[in-house]
């Protein structure tokens, strides 16, 4: 239940109980944020969610299964992180053995 804050009477500060439904505004249920994260991750071309499997509670976005690369699972992570009301995402895909990571170019890090 949400509690607000009084300031009054000075200098002794209270909170009491907020009136009326006791959802506060912007909080989202786990049912809602595990039908957002599975459309955008079904709707986002650059990631095969076919083998995600997505688990929320209070907010805490789980994602399991495999993906063929190492880039989708890091965008799969990030299309989560895009739902209002993800507080935090765990990141459980595994991209199969002898897939190679993406090259990086070492280059652009340190500049001459």
């Amino acid at each position: 239940m949400p509690l607000y804050w009084v300031p009054y009477p000075y200098p002794h500060y209270h909170y009491f109980p907020a009136p009326g439904p006791y959802r506060r505004h912007g909080v989202r249920s786990d049912t809602e944020i595990m039908a957002d994260v599975a459309d955008v991750l079904a709707t986002d071309p650059r990631v095969d969610a076919g083998e995600i499997a997505i688990e929320v509670s209070g907010g805490i976005v789980t994602l399991m299964g495999t993906v063929p690369v190492f880039e989708q699972r890091q965008q799969a992570e990030e299309d989560a992180w895009r739902v209002p009301g993800v507080v935090a995402v765990h990141n459980n895909l595994t991209v199969p053995p002898g897939t190679p990571h993406p090259p990086y170019d070492l280059s652009t890090l340190w500049p001459e």
